[in-house]
């Protein structure tokens, strides 16, 4: 039978049972609050126990439960004060042992023993100065830059560019110098609204600012102000030019060259005048990364710029159509062609061979990228561009290993000129054949060649790179055949001083030869 009776709970009687008392627990906290030690004060650790009654309205189980938990915390603490503790081997005093303490051969040393035994730690001089080296020097190698001892001059160069916020005035320096100090500047992002108007000047024939980024509006209404003789203008990532800025440089009326990248704020109707006022004087115009210039503007460009030798356009997305580009074979003086990265509808085989047939016997340079063109296209360069200097096909995936081998082979019949620069890069269908073709045409002529992307070639074919007796540039990245075994054999040439190396996991850690640089092996 239960001896439960009234309202008292089972844990209560459990409690009871085992000698909890709440009356107890409440006569040991009135204690504390006076200040006396319940195991002194009656000369005894533990007071005999007394059946007391609940009163006075406490809560038995909570008092049991803080009892219960209050023996526990005193049981803890003396085991951490026991085992968590220990002395110093060094000074003796005792101290609590962490995972930060140091371990020694006969026991743990205190925190300030520990940092007074540490040994001291080696100067990072050495370390820091060869670290600085490597970095330098791979930032040379990626700028294809030659690691030679710098001239003087190239030094004061970048000094003045270093401190050019503290610059006033550059003085009385060439023009080829003012390009370089701009192109340092443009590289450091130091170009600002201020740093601009050092290269401002009335008898600049150049003008080059190739991170225009950082320049308010305003620093463009100054440059035809100050430099009204300009022939040549660069301005390159200029997304902050508006429509009246455009209109200011159009009162240039020296201005021959002009190349404008990310202008994406000039609206349609300002590109039209544009054209209309200046582009019967412009010889050479590069137009990259803008929205706005649709089939009417290229329209207009083709009927107002007839005097151009020189055409780039890059990345307009907006032109995703054929029908203008049948106008280009108008540019009766053109010499130079390049259409890079245009949209996938805006260039097919027709308005290509449209465009050969008429101007294609003049081109010196063509640059093409897209991926719609086909052999057909191939055969219309064969046939009507035999005065090529420089040929770039780069990501014509769709034509084939035997249309390109034809049309070197066409010109090497013809014996027509040999190319300088030649790039077939990502135009995954050509292989070996193509490399015989080429070489039998333009091996003595062949100074820049790119075949990066060129799964197919062997390594045979990237021997016979070494034989090339004016080679001085080779792009073989993401070639698979290449082995050590071909750098090697291609730093025996005289004239090559740049190999670009990129993506090709044989290279890996390769001794690299000394009269060559090797850029892009791991």
């Amino acid at each position: 039978m239960s001896s439960v009776r009234g309202p008292n709970s089972a844990l209560t009687e459990f409690l009871r049972s085992q000698g909890i008392n709440a009356g107890e627990i409440r006569d040991r906290w009135e204690r504390r609050q006076r200040g006396v030690d319940p195991r002194t004060e009656d000369g005894s650790e533990n007071r005999p126990e007394a059946v007391a009654t609940l009163d006075g309205g406490a809560d038995p189980e909570v008092e049991a439960i803080a009892l219960a938990a209050a023996r526990k915390s005193r049981a803890d603490a003396e085991d951490y004060e026991q085992e968590g503790t220990t002395k110093c081997v060094y000074c003796g005093s005792r101290f609590t042992i962490t995972v930060y303490s140091k371990q020694v051969d006969d026991g743990f040393a205190c925190l300030s023993c520990a940092a007074r035994s540490k040994p001291a730690k080696p100067k990072k001089t050495a370390t820091a100065a060869a670290r600085k080296k490597r970095k330098k020097t791979a930032e040379s190698l990626l700028e294809q830059q030659n690691r030679a001892v710098p001239s003087l001059q190239d030094l004061c160069i970048s000094c003045v560019a270093d401190y050019i916020d503290d610059v006033d005035e550059l003085g009385d320096l060439s023009s080829q110098n003012f390009i370089k100090i701009s192109a340092i500047l443009s590289r450091n992002r130091k170009l600002t609204a201020r740093t601009c108007q050092l290269f401002f000047r009335p008898e600049a024939t150049t003008l080059e600012l190739w991170d225009c980024s950082e320049l308010p509006c305003e620093s463009f209404n100054l440059i035809p102000a100050l430099c009204p003789n300009l022939k040549r203008l660069v301005l390159g990532m200029c997304g902050q030019l508006n429509n009246e800025n455009l209109k200011r440089i159009s009162e240039l009326q020296s201005l021959e060259e002009i190349v404008l990248d990310g202008a994406f704020l000039i609206r349609k109707e300002a590109w039209i005048e544009f054209f209309e006022t200046i582009g019967s004087q412009l010889k050479k115009l590069t137009i990259k990364s803008v929205y706005r210039v649709d089939v009417e503007v290229l329209a207009m460009l083709v009927e107002m710029c007839s005097s151009l030798e020189s055409l780039t356009l890059v990345r307009l997305s907006q032109l995703c159509d054929t029908t203008p580009f049948y106008l280009l074979g108008n540019l009766a003086q053109l010499k130079h062609l390049e259409l890079i990265e245009l949209e996938p509808e805006a260039l097919d085989d027709n308005c290509m061979l449209n465009t050969l047939n008429m101007v294609g016997s003049q081109l010196e340079s063509l640059t093409v990228s897209t991926a719609n063109l086909t052999d057909k296209f191939i055969d219309a360069v064969a046939a009507t561009c035999g005065s090529l200097t420089s040929l770039e096909l780069i990501n014509l995936s769709a034509v084939t290993e035997e249309a390109v081998t034809n049309m070197f082979e066409s010109w090497s019949e013809r014996s027509t000129p040999g190319l300088q620069t030649l790039s077939l890069q990502r135009c995954i269908a050509l292989g070996d054949k193509v490399i015989e073709a080429f070489l039998k045409h333009s091996r003595t002529t062949l100074v820049d060649l790119n075949v990066n992307s060129l799964r197919l070639l062997s390594g045979k074919s990237i021997n016979s790179f070494a034989s090339l007796p004016n080679l001085t540039k080779l792009d073989v990245g993401f070639v698979g055949s290449v082995e050590p075994q071909h750098i090697y054999k291609l730093a025996t040439s005289r004239s090559l001083k740049l190999v670009l190396a990129f993506g090709n996991i044989r290279l890996s850690d390769m001794p690299l030869p000394t009269n060559l640089t090797v850029v892009g092996t791991m």
